[in-house]
């Protein structure tokens, strides 16, 4: 059985952030019930490219949970949301600081209608503080928090990531982290709380590797630190092919090996060497990268106990002998629906839940409905009154 099974988690979040906490709840055993105002829905069902009319990222993120259309603002939907919620674990939502007061369905009175109830607020700055209600997205938070500054090839201009960081790793993360500890906490109080979940702070709790920098410059400069890409044993190298291999060592142990491999005995004492000298460690390193196409540098380290791995493209990540064990990537040939497997893996019960496909908007509205009592009848109403 895994952790969260008989868990129920009604997610009224949009896009990303919230829609990845709460897959990876589900990949933990969660009922999710993605609460959706009717007709339109979350707008990333709307984002491109899409198979079948249906976006393929919110697809992927939303597999194998219910979609159930409610218009909060009518006082019948706010009813049934309440009436729902009585028998919830958990509430997910990513609206500004003050929405769900104005809804009529804020803590308070999920607290009285459910006193164990968990209710996660995921925003981009939390429920408090001077940019509370302020608009922003993933290059914000990364922007605000320093770490975009510090992104970069040395000349200043920050490089922005590809992937969304602080939506993914700063909230949805978080915010799991968040529940399943509120959920444990629930267990030995049998209260359930508030939580308050902010991307920009979870950004800035990855800052321990950076910020001792300051008590030698207050001003940290791009490819100037271990981490960034200024030391010839942390960077990464163009191969004769036009590829890349990654080099990412930080043990003396793998320095050596790594010496060793590249003949190259005379740098074994120079891993970390000032930045003069690393400079000419890397040129001369990417020299002898550029003798051999990235294949032969593969097969070369293959079986060297040292951190040196090639840099995927993209459409090659699916087909990765490890990412492929660990069941992480699945890209149908016939131009399906990709899936992103769970990264938590555990020697208890199934490692994963059934792999079903996205809900179509509304698609569990009357089944939800009539577990709740709401009769065919009275489901006609609710539509003809835009209340589903």
């Amino acid at each position: 059985m895994l952790p969260l099974t008989g868990i129920r988690v009604l997610d009224l979040s949009r896009l990303l952030p919230g829609a990845y906490a709460s897959l990876m709840l589900l990949d933990l055993g969660a009922e999710v019930i993605k609460i959706e105002e009717p007709v339109r829905g979350d707008y990333g069902r709307w984002l491109s490219p899409r198979v079948d009319g249906q976006s393929v990222l919110h697809a992927m993120i939303n597999r194998g949970k219910k979609s159930l259309t409610l218009n909060l603002k009518h006082p019948r939907g706010r009813e049934l949301f309440l009436q729902l919620a009585s028998s919830a674990d958990v509430v997910l939502e990513s609206f500004r600081p003050g929405v769900l007061e104005r809804l009529g369905i804020g803590f308070e009175t999920l607290k009285a209608i459910s006193p164990s109830i968990i209710l996660c607020s995921l925003t981009g700055y939390g429920q408090d503080g001077p940019y509370a209600m302020q608009a922003g997205h993933d290059i914000n938070y990364l922007g605000l928090s320093g770490i975009l500054a510090l992104n970069g090839t040395g000349d200043g201009t920050p490089l922005v990531p590809s992937i969304p960081i602080a939506d993914i790793g700063g909230g949805g993360q978080m915010a799991v982290t968040a529940i399943m500890a509120g959920l444990l906490e629930r267990q030995r109080t049998g209260e359930g709380q508030w939580l308050d979940v902010s991307m920009l702070d979870g950004v800035v709790s990855w800052l321990p590797a950076l910020v001792p920098l300051l008590r030698e410059s207050a001003n940290v400069e791009q490819q100037s630190f271990f981490l960034s890409g200024a030391y010839a044993c942390y960077t990464v190298y163009a191969t004769a092919d036009g590829r890349h291999m990654s080099v990412g060592i930080l043990e003396p142990k793998f320095w050596k090996s790594f010496c060793e491999a590249m003949d190259l005995a005379e740098y074994l004492p120079l891993q970390l060497a000032p930045l003069a000298v690393q400079a000419v460690m890397k040129t001369r390193i990417q020299e002898i990268f550029l003798e051999h196409a990235q294949a032969y540098w593969i097969a070369k380290f293959q079986g060297v106990d040292t951190c040196c791995a090639p840099v995927r493209r993209l459409d090659e990540v699916a087909a990765d002998e490890q990412v492929r064990w660990r069941d992480m990537l699945a890209v149908p040939a016939d131009g399906g629906v990709p899936r992103v497997g769970c990264p938590i893996k555990s020697t208890g019960g199934s490692r994963e839940t059934a792999i079903l496909p996205a809900p179509r908007l509304g698609q569990d509205t009357d089944a939800m409905l009539r577990g709740l009592g709401v009769t065919s009848a009275e489901r006609d109403q609710l539509r003809r009154d835009g209340v589903v």
